[in-house]
Order: C-alpha cells, then structure tokens, then sequence
C-alpha cells in the first residue's frame, strides 16, 4: 500500500517547499505518470487508473505552489460530472494525496511504487 490520507470532508493544504530540487524531482515524477497514463490499457477509463488521481495533485502542486484537497476534489467532481466522489474515487483521491504529500515531506512514509526520482 502507499501513502496514507484521509480529507473526510476537511480541507488540508500540501504546500511545495522552496526547494528547487525537489521542484525538479516532483516535475520528473509527473512525467512518469502522465507516461503511465499514455500507456493504459485504452479500454479502461484514466480516471480508473492510481496515476490519474496522483497526476492531478502533483500538477496543482507544481502549478499553484500548494493543494487545498477540498477545493481540488470539488473540482475534479464537476470535472467528473459528478456530484460527489464514489468509495473508489474516495480511496484513489485520499491515496493520491498521502503519496504526494509524503513525497514533499521527504518520502519516508511510502511503501511500494517506483519511489520520487533522484
């Protein structure tokens, strides 16, 4: 299992440090995933796939400078067309924020995967 995370209802923020490397890691590790994501199976929907969800939270980290996990789940919901997440969408939102925000805090707390990139 990855990153543990668990918004409920609650907004938390990740927020990227002012660390030029680590900046440069995370933008590689979006890389991968929006690689991971061209090389699906086409018949399964992206938004099915773990990297889908991580790519969303990595991109506004990179692009904003930090993720308030509230206001990004309502917009992913209206980009989604829905009205709240399912259980599934739940757990690969929660998990998406727990791996990234433990890469920003150092990885430590990340089990499995392919790690954040030297």
């Amino acid at each position: 299992m990855t990153g543990e995370f668990d918004s409920g209802n609650k907004s938390h923020v990740i927020e990227l440090p002012e660390d030029s490397i680590l900046a440069q890691r995370l933008g590689t590790k979006l890389k991968e995933y929006r690689q991971r994501l061209e090389e699906r199976d086409i018949h399964i929907a992206p938004e099915l796939h773990d990297a889908w969800w991580k790519e969303r939270v990595l991109e506004t980290l990179l692009d904003e400078g930090r993720v308030d996990t509230f206001v990004l789940s309502r917009k992913i919901v209206e980009q989604l067309g829905q009205e709240r997440f399912d259980e599934s969408q739940n757990v690969l939102f929660n998990r998406a924020c727990g791996v990234i925000e433990a890469y920003v805090l150092g990885g430590g707390n990340i089990q499995g995967g392919t790690g954040l990139p030297d």
